[in-house]
């Protein structure tokens, strides 16, 4: 239970950071896209990203956010959560092959108009050696690019995003960093 709130409390302190122009990524575990009020599975125990949304709508002043879920698995729990909350849009991706992968990310970037704060369920588990076999180390580079000038776009730069899966251990880190880089612009 003690690591569960550790994971709400980082995805909580990496959503405050965003909104002070400090785009954040949270390495926590267990992951939460799954997890809603009612039930958890997939090893989500509480809904991380959930919360931290919640939370920052209620303390400072974030009208719209736009949950962008890139993990292998849909953020079911994430979904019930917010699906009668107008102001907060969930999106999941997901294709059969890499470039398609890339092209659906690409459009809805380009078709969000409104936001003030851009969140990211970071699932690694779409990597070309894991249970998605899709992308390509490169390919997190870019979509951390793609996600940053989205939100330069849209909110001022404000941006966070926190690990859902991911789970060929041997890439993972190299993954996470080729993410971070393009999501930072570093």
């Amino acid at each position: 239970m003690q690591a569960a709130l550790f994971a709400v409390g980082g995805a909580i302190d990496c959503a405050k950071l965003a909104l002070t122009n400090r785009p954040a990524f949270g390495l926590v575990r267990p992951p939460g896209h799954h997890a809603d009020q009612s039930g958890s599975w997939g090893f989500c125990y509480v809904n991380n990203m959930a919360i931290a949304v919640r939370k920052i709508r209620q303390e400072l002043d974030v009208g719209w956010v736009y949950i962008i879920d890139l993990d292998h698995h849909v953020g079911d729990g994430t979904q019930r959560i917010f699906a009668y909350d107008p102001q907060v849009s969930v999106k999941n991706i997901s294709a059969l092959e890499r470039e398609n992968y890339l092209e659906r990310v690409q459009h809805l970037l380009k078709v969000i108009r409104k936001t003030d704060l851009l969140a990211v369920s970071m699932g690694f588990d779409t990597y070309e050696k894991d249970l998605g076999g899709l992308l390509k180390t490169e390919d997190y580079k870019l979509l951390g690019t793609w996600l940053r000038q989205a939100s330069e776009r849209l909110c001022q730069g404000r941006r966070f995003a926190i690990l859902e899966g991911g789970y060929y251990l041997p890439d993972l880190g190299k993954n996470v960093l080729a993410f971070c880089e393009g999501f930072s612009g570093e």
